[in-house]
């Protein structure tokens, strides 16, 4: 039995806060969770933008504490992850652990414990101190010349407008990574006028999304069924993704696999923009749900590739001297990892901060 005076203090309240919440629950070790924002989810509760999904299969998603027999998808919608990272926060009570709207502002390890201090003045200490801020939370803009004169909205993902009516839009995406990639076809889709600027081409995944059927969903559910499931799932996946640590022949097919992918676009001048000249793997890779090869080529879908010399207040003018007349700018540009528990000043042995060290 844990010692129950022994205290933790966890900072973040989305999926690694909710695991140690549980464990440390489990254990009966006392302990506290600081959140930010006024709920749980993390990522999930701050990114919303139109055509999200999760990145791995769905029953990867899930905390083993709390399998999920449901999902509707073989990769679930962020609404989905959000609502099943809920359900698991209340229907275990671990909210009775958090307090919300409260952002730690300071953590010192000083007198043998950790003396913590978060933005509206609440003090606290704990033996251990555990920062479950993530690392996808710090969102990075791109430093161009103009981005401050634009007239009209402009917005990071992670920030997603959703007062701004798609109809009657130019839309500018900025950005072909995992977000790019995503935000673009969902409103090339939906009939928008979307321009994406990208700078290199990336290697996209066109996955398979099928519905999760009945069938799949009593297997789950039949005696010792979900963890034989569980066992096959990631047997697959450990043999399946052993090309990303090994060369040989397998990586050589996957890079085939997807090189067809671009078979999809039509255009010879279209598809040599979104030709990586890079092996498969060097970059993360991003997935798309509804082809987004296809939805490049609609009529309302516009490529430009090169490096964005500055930004007026009604267009992007690109290096070459290209300009594009758009009416909203989304920054699909990323965060900062190397940012993941800052601004919090933490402060360790001997007053050396973390930045410091």
């Amino acid at each position: 039995m844990a010692d129950r005076k022994f205290r933790v203090i966890v900072a973040g309240a989305g999926v690694a806060g909710l695991f140690m919440a549980e464990t440390l629950r489990r254990a009966g070790i006392d302990f506290r969770v600081y959140e930010k924002a006024g709920e749980v989810g993390g990522t999930w509760r701050d990114n919303t933008f139109p055509g999200l999904f999760v990145d791995v299969l769905s029953r990867q998603y899930e905390f083993p504490f709390a399998p999920n027999y449901n999902w509707s998808r073989k990769y679930a919608p962020a609404t989905e992850i959000l609502a099943y990272i809920k359900k698991v926060a209340y229907g275990r009570g671990l909210n009775k652990f958090i307090r919300f709207n409260e952002e730690v502002s300071s953590a010192r390890f000083t007198g043998g414990r950790w003396r913590m201090e978060t933005a509206t003045g609440r003090q606290d200490e704990a033996d251990a101190f555990i920062c479950a801020t993530g690392f996808l939370h710090r969102p990075r803009l791109p430093e161009i010349a103009g981005r401050d004169s634009f007239a009209g909205p402009a917005f990071h993902s992670a920030h997603w407008d959703h007062s701004v009516p798609y109809d009657g839009k130019r839309w500018g995406v900025i950005g072909s990574g995992a977000s790019g990639v995503q935000i673009t076809e969902a409103l090339a889709w939906a009939g928008c006028d979307v321009t994406q600027f990208i700078r290199r081409a990336q290697w996209v995944h066109i996955r398979d999304n099928p519905y999760a059927s009945l069938r799949e969903r009593l297997k789950l559910r039949l005696p010792g069924g979900y963890a034989r499931e569980q066992r096959r799932l990631w047997q697959t996946i450990n043999e399946g993704d052993a090309w990303r640590l090994y060369p040989g022949a397998q990586r050589e097919a996957m890079e085939r696999e997807y090189a067809s992918f671009l078979d999809y676009i039509k255009d010879p001048e279209l598809r040599e923009k979104l030709t990586p000249n890079y092996n498969l793997g060097c970059t993360r890779i991003p997935k798309s749900d509804r082809n987004y090869y296809e939805a490049v080529q609609l009529p309302n879908a516009h490529i430009v590739k090169g490096h964005i010399d500055r930004i007026e207040p009604d267009a992007v003018v690109m290096t070459d001297g290209t300009r594009v007349p758009v009416d909203v700018l989304v920054y699909a540009t990323g965060f900062d990892p190397h940012g993941y528990m800052r601004p919090m000043r933490v402060t360790g042995l001997n007053g050396v901060t973390i930045d410091e060290a």
